[in-house]
């Protein structure tokens, strides 16, 4: 119940940090460089990826839809 409230929780929240975003795309099977919460050119790439192959826009920005997906990534690895 506790991680289920987890998952819900981070799926609510309007924001995932820059590592949260590393860590998150790590889990999902891209590689975005070192986890360091900075988001440069490799971390954008890994996002952009991301999107392409969840049919997002294409921008390599966290945007709403995109961290909702991404969120799902950061509690288990899944690839």
């Amino acid at each position: 119940v506790k991680a289920a409230k987890e998952k819900v929780a981070l799926k609510l929240k309007s924001h995932l940090s820059a590592k949260e975003v590393q860590i998150a795309l790590k889990n999902a099977g891209y590689e975005p460089g070192k986890i360091d919460g900075h988001m440069g050119k490799q971390t954008r790439e890994a996002l952009k990826a991301f999107q392409k192959a969840h049919n997002l826009t294409v921008n390599g920005r966290a945007d709403k839809k995109t961290r909702v997906l991404l969120s799902e990534y950061l509690t288990e690895k899944t690839k």
